[in-house]
């Protein structure tokens, strides 16, 4: 087990409890740690002291700096356990572990029960509440909640008559009025 000095070990028990005892006086933000509230100040400050050399980019803290070289270097440290994909930021290989390999259902509807690994799959599922149906046939102007149901729909025999049918009307319109005295 790792051994703690007191003020690394309440900044360590914050991870665990989720509490965020620092507070930003100007937006009224909290954090876990003084440091991240100080690097946080600096944005209301405008202050950046921190320059890269290559794109000459300025950061509010050393860590956002480094981060920058990584991007510039093409450097990923920051390997998946899971599939070996490489990231600049270790917030995104998390993000990327967390959205793409973990399954956990965490995101809820609460219309149905109907359980998502990620929100923009809950908010796509919430069309089925909603009667939101953004994907618009214009020729014979059928709204579909889904793209596959209308990549469907083009497919069927009824949709392609319907086209044939107005092409006809069109046709026949246009012989009238080429020849408005027949």
């Amino acid at each position: 087990m790792s051994s703690f000095k007191a003020s690394e070990l309440g900044r360590h028990q914050r991870t665990h409890t989720g509490e965020k005892p620092f507070q930003c006086s100007e937006c009224g933000i909290t954090f876990a740690s003084s440091e991240n509230l100080k690097r946080h100040m600096k944005s209301h400050t405008g202050e950046r002291p921190y320059v890269c050399i290559t794109c000459s980019k300025g950061f509010y803290s050393r860590q956002d700096l480094n981060i920058q070289f990584l991007i510039h270097s093409g450097e990923k440290p920051h390997l998946c356990p899971v599939c070996g994909k490489g990231f600049a930021q270790l917030g995104n290989m998390k993000d990327h572990k967390k959205n793409v390999h973990v399954r956990s259902g965490k995101y809820v509807c609460n219309e149905c029960g109907a359980t998502f690994a990620r929100y923009k799959s809950l908010n796509l599922h919430q069309r089925v509440h909603t009667g939101e149906r953004p994907y618009l046939c214009l020729p014979c102007g059928r709204s579909f909640s889904w793209r596959h149901c209308l990549s469907n729909h083009r497919r069927t025999q009824a949709h392609k008559q319907m086209l044939s049918d107005a092409a006809k009307s069109l046709e026949d319109f246009q012989e009238l009025v080429e020849d408005p005295c027949s």
